[in-house]
């Protein structure tokens, strides 16, 4: 078998792993699922978190000592408006690639920071 092939089918087979890992561990809020510490690809896991989670934002954050790394997936909704307008005073760093393929790089309190006011906003 090429090595081509191999690393063909071992990518598949984290692949697949990945896809059930989320399906398992997936926390959906309002039209965002999320998932966090995703043993592989943030950005697969994203968007394998919105797909499972039906919603319109799919997200997965990998923890880095006391930062949050995030990957944002979307089909219809322009996640650079959303970053750039949270980015500015609650991220440290924040790259735009294209408006449903994002990501963004915060402190662990500055996102629950800023969950907790969005969930006190909610009620």
């Amino acid at each position: 078998m090429s090595e081509l092939v191999a690393r063909s089918i071992k990518q598949a087979e984290l692949d697949e792993k990945l896809r059930l890992w989320v399906k398992e561990n997936l926390k959906v809020e309002g039209q965002a699922a999320y998932v966090l510490s995703p043993p592989d690809s943030v950005g697969r896991a994203a968007n394998y978190a919105r797909i499972y989670g039906g919603v319109r934002v799919g997200v997965a954050i990998e923890e880095r000592r006391e930062l949050y790394i995030m990957s944002l997936k979307s089909v219809d909704f322009d996640l650079n408006k959303a970053l750039r307008r949270i980015s500015k005073k609650k991220t440290r760093h924040t790259w735009w690639r294209t408006p449903t393929n994002s990501g963004c790089t915060s402190t662990k309190t500055t996102l629950r920071n800023l969950h907790r006011r969005a969930k006190q906003e909610d009620r």
